[in-house]
Parts: C-alpha cells; structure tokens; sequence
C-alpha cells in the first residue's frame, strides 16, 4: 500500500462549533488548578509537602502523575484534590518517574564532569605556558561545550519524564 492511498490526517479531526480547526489554548495549562472548587486545598497540601525532605518531589510528581491520568481517562472531571490518606500511593507513583530521572541524569554528569575538569587542565597547562591563544580557545569553546551538554541533559530528561 502506497502513502498516496493514505486517508489524510486533517480531515478526519473533529472540527469545533465554528467549523475551524480545533485550536491550541496554550494558557489552559495555567489556568487547570484554578478551575477546581478545592484549589486552595490542594495547594496547602502540596506546600506542606515541600517541606518533608528528600520525598517532596516524589510525593508531588505522584499526584501531578495522577492528575493527569484522570485528565486523560475522564476529561469533563475536575482533577482529584491532594489527599494525605493517599501518601504511600503518591510516593509509589513517583518513585519511577523519579528512578528514571535518576539514571538519566548519572549517564549525562559524566560527560559535563570530563568537560569541566579537561577545561580546567587545559587553562592550568595554557596559564603556565603563558599562551593566550589556548585561553582565548578555551574561554570560547569550553562555555559552548558546557551549554550544549546541559542542553541535552535537559532535552533528554525531560523526553524520559514528561512532568
């Protein structure tokens, strides 16, 4: 089967009330919270959570995990308010978003550590050889190395942990 014979994409979506293409509604995201009547709740219970060390980020990508599950699975609900009965359920909901993050992280440090560390030779070789091309090339090149491997490490983790 050739793609010539494919049906195409754009006019099989369900077009809204006004006949045009649905459109992105880029501050929807922003405005989610607010939309449920125990917002106010929610959000103590997630500050409260802050300040438990070491599992704050685990208990509360749990419940953004869950509220977007519920968003998926039953779209006209509001989203579920922040329970403390359901701690365990939060931190076991985390925990692999957390894992992978971990991980990704580990294999991406080390590059950036290679970078710094070789950068801080080659400006203590070029010093004590009084070179100025090997530090003007190390100012430059060093920097943009630096940036382009957190850039990945950014991209990569967050491809690995949608949040």
């Amino acid at each position: 089967m050739s793609l010539d014979n494919q049906p195409n994409d754009s006019a099989t979506k369900p077009l809204d009330k006004t006949g045009s293409e649905p459109r992105i509604e880029y501050f929807a995201a922003f405005n989610y919270f607010f939309e449920h009547p125990e917002w106010i709740n929610s959000l103590l219970m997630g500050s409260i959570c802050m300040f438990i060390p070491m599992l704050n980020g685990l208990i509360l990508a749990g419940y953004r995990y869950e509220i977007v599950e519920m968003k998926l699975r039953f779209p006209d609900q509001p989203y579920p308010k922040f329970d403390f009965a359901r701690f365990s359920q939060y931190l076991t909901r985390g925990i692999w978003p957390f894992l992978i993050d971990l991980i990704v992280q580990m294999i991406l440090v080390f590059p950036m550590l290679i970078v710094i560390y070789g950068s801080m030779i080659g400006i203590a070789i070029a010093v004590a050889n009084n070179e100025r091309v090997g530090l003007i090339v190390t100012a430059v090149i060093v920097p943009l190395v630096i940036l382009f491997v957190m850039t990945v490490s950014v991209l990569l983790s967050t491809a690995m942990v949608p949040l």
